[in-house]
């Protein structure tokens, strides 16, 4: 007697918090204790404010960027929301895009290297 495949039974998905893969220097948002005080600006909120100033500053529109750098019109949305965080070779290619010297949108970044177990990143305002 043909009974047909086994079914399995279906196991529960572990919750994945997505803001969790980008914590730390690149996150968005800024840690419970802090809220009540004076945000200390992120590596990501840096850069998101070099974008806006570079894209106010030049005559182009986010499509026309896009276009000339060869990416999604929705990443550079993404990117001045500060809900993502661009990989090197997307930050070379709106430089380029915009006419910048390169790492004009990573201005005012600095890693001080550690003497002990790890270093960290300087903000110059």
């Amino acid at each position: 007697m043909f009974v047909g495949p086994r079914r399995r039974r279906k196991q529960p998905r572990p919750e994945i918090n997505h803001r969790s893969t980008i914590r730390g220097l690149w996150s968005v948002e800024s840690p419970p204790h802090d809220r009540e005080t004076t945000a200390v600006p992120t590596v990501a909120q840096c850069f998101t404010e070099n974008l806006k100033r570079a894209l106010a500053r030049s005559s182009l529109s986010q499509e026309q960027v896009a276009a000339r750098a060869g990416i999604d019109r929705t990443l550079i949305t993404k990117l001045k929301k500060g809900t993502q965080v661009p990989q090197v070779d997307t930050m070379i290619k709106l430089e380029a895009a915009l006419g910048l010297e390169r790492a004009a949108l990573i201005e005012g970044i600095v890693w001080n290297p550690a003497v002990g177990p790890s270093g960290e990143f300087k903000l110059e305002r």
